[in-house]
């Protein structure tokens, strides 16, 4: 097959440079949160551009993450553990690196065991439980029809529909605050998050039996049911506190405002072939076009809930609604450009300061992957790290 390679323009190699210069610095291997999305980002290089540098560089990334494992006690989780790096490795071809058989029925076995106590804890958080975890064995029956993927996604696709059928109240609330307790409604932690999840797992796993539209439509009248309608600037909380009913304000953002639920919604429209949801979905997106920089919560470029992820999440609907949201994509890509001091500074909004930050959810690796998607080098297909579809 004939490969076309790109030159490398100036936004690549100003990323890249600042992502290497602290490579040595980072100690997390995870996926969204540490070395295994930076490994994406060198091997997207690669790929698009082929200069054998970004393939030495990916390998000394892994073998870095191999010692890391074998020195440190490490999380199982998709964020910052073993799910993540299991994924990124999945999807870095056999060609560029090559990972034994044997190697991923270790993790299976590691993950399987971490998926049965996630899942008895009542921990389904996409980020920090087993519904990240599961990910990880849906992209291992994608890649390699596994019957042991198979029986785990089986087992745990069950008991999670039998649980939201019971109570789904009781399934999405999660600790918090130490003492407290809430629900999400966003992608990363919540309600919305289920239903992108389910969809696809359907969507790559066919022979799963059993039915998700009963699922789906219990998690949408949970959603309808804390739907805000007093003029509020977004139309869902980030989350409510259950003991005294107190609620958070959303950002613009793919992790825990409308845009993420958007997203959920507009599948679940697609799914269920009823357009007035898909509908519903457009109306969250259009709502958040008149909403101010100062009133969207946005300190920075990043893509958990900052520019870049925005500007993606607009491209994304852009693409499967066929609606033109050119004015939204051009407004937030003028920001982005002020916050980087067009491609220059890259600083990360952190408990009120800002740092610098290399990782995927919250740093350069992010806008690198978003700019190769934008520039059309690569497709959105990654997106679906985020739950994003």
């Amino acid at each position: 097959m004939l490969v076309e390679f790109y030159d490398m323009d100036e936004i690549f190699l100003k990323i890249e440079q600042k992502i290497w210069e602290s490579f040595h610095d980072e100690g997390k291997i995870g996926l969204m949160d540490g070395l295994s999305g930076i490994a994406l980002f060198y091997n997207s290089l690669f790929e698009v551009f082929g200069n054998e540098e970004h393939h030495d560089k990916l390998l000394s990334i892994v073998e870095k993450i191999n010692n890391l494992i074998q020195e440190e006690n490490t999380s199982m989780t998709l964020c910052s553990g073993i799910a993540g790096y299991g994924i990124m490795l999945l999807r870095i071809k056999n060609n560029i690196i090559n990972v034994d058989k044997e190697y991923f029925e270790a993790i299976d076995l590691l993950l399987q065991e971490e998926l049965n106590e996630q899942t008895v804890d009542n921990n389904y958080d996409y980020l920090h439980g087993s519904m990240g975890i599961a990910k990880y064995f849906i992209e291992r029956y994608k890649s390699t029809k596994d019957s042991l993927a198979l029986e785990i996604l089986s087992k745990f696709t069950k008991e999670l529909i039998e649980k939201i059928n019971y109570s789904f109240d009781d399934v999405v609330v999660q600790s918090v605050f130490s003492n407290k307790h809430c629900y999400y409604f966003g992608l990363a932690h919540g309600a919305a998050g289920y239903i992108n999840f389910l969809i696809d797992l359907k969507r790559n796993v066919p022979e799963i039996e059993d039915d998700i539209e009963i699922p789906l439509k219990a998690i949408k009248v949970f959603l309808n049911n804390y739907k805000r309608t007093n003029g509020s600037k977004q139309f869902y909380p980030n989350l409510i506190i259950l003991e005294d009913n107190s609620q958070f304000d959303p950002l613009i953002s793919w992790c825990q405002g409308d845009l993420g639920i958007s997203n959920a919604l507009f599948n679940l429209g697609l799914y269920l072939n009823e357009n007035s949801i898909s509908e519903e979905a457009l109306e969250l997106i259009r709502n958040l076009e008149d909403i101010s920089l100062i009133d969207s919560g946005v300190k920075d470029y990043t893509m958990c809930h900052g520019s870049i992820g925005i500007i993606l999440q607009y491209d994304l609907i852009s693409q499967v609604s066929d609606t033109d949201f050119n004015y939204s994509i051009n407004k937030w890509r003028n920001i982005l450009s002020i916050q980087t001091n067009d491609f220059n500074e890259f600083l990360t909004y952190h408990n009120g300061s800002y740092v610098k930050e290399t990782n995927l959810i919250t740093g350069l690796a992010g806008v690198g992957m978003g700019e190769l998607t934008l520039k059309k080098h690569i497709s959105s297909q990654w997106l679906n790290i985020f739950n994003l579809h």
